[in-house]
């Protein structure tokens, strides 16, 4: 592998972390009803980030990564168009919210794909990503996100107009 490929896996590779932990107090920000945080803001701009450098990484075709990285920008998209109708309807705030939760559970499963692909015990574990410890792990990700994002849609009511339109 070139050394320029090296480069570009460590550096998506860093912006997905950033990505990750971003996510999780603009997430909280959410259940605040805040939508303009310096977090949020970090947050969608590490998230599309990841997926847009996910396409200048050594491409061997349409792969899983490929898929979810597209699904994550038409995800993003979604949120910034939510963002400036926020207080238009109950609707927009529902794909705002759903869209961050969203992404950020994108940005979760690829990184346990990639620590089951990667670090030796997970490896072992689940060699081909179909093991129960893969399935059940991705399984209660899943569960877990599903019920964040229902909650934090509920909960996240932006109260001033203009505050969290977007700019």
């Amino acid at each position: 592998m070139s050394t320029l490929n090296v480069t570009l896996i460590v550096i998506h590779t860093l912006i997905s972390i950033a990505a990750i932990l971003a996510g999780v107090p603009a997430v909280m920000d959410l259940f605040r009803s805040r939508a303009n945080s310096g977090s949020t803001w970090f947050f969608l701009i590490t998230a599309i980030l990841t997926s847009a450098t996910g396409f200048i990484l050594p491409l061997a075709g349409l792969t899983p990564a490929v898929i979810v990285a597209i699904i994550a920008l038409v995800i993003l998209a979604a949120v910034l168009i939510a963002r400036t109708r926020l207080l238009a309807a109950a609707f927009w705030r529902w794909i705002y919210a759903g869209g961050m939760v969203a992404s950020l559970y994108l940005l979760v499963f690829v990184a346990i794909a990639q620590a089951f692909g990667k670090v030796g015990v997970l490896h072992e574990a689940a060699p081909t990503a179909s093991e129960p410890p893969f399935t059940i792990t991705q399984g209660l990700t899943l569960l877990f996100f599903v019920v964040l994002g229902l909650a934090a849609a509920v909960k996240f009511r932006p109260a001033v107009a203009g505050r969290y339109a977007a700019a």
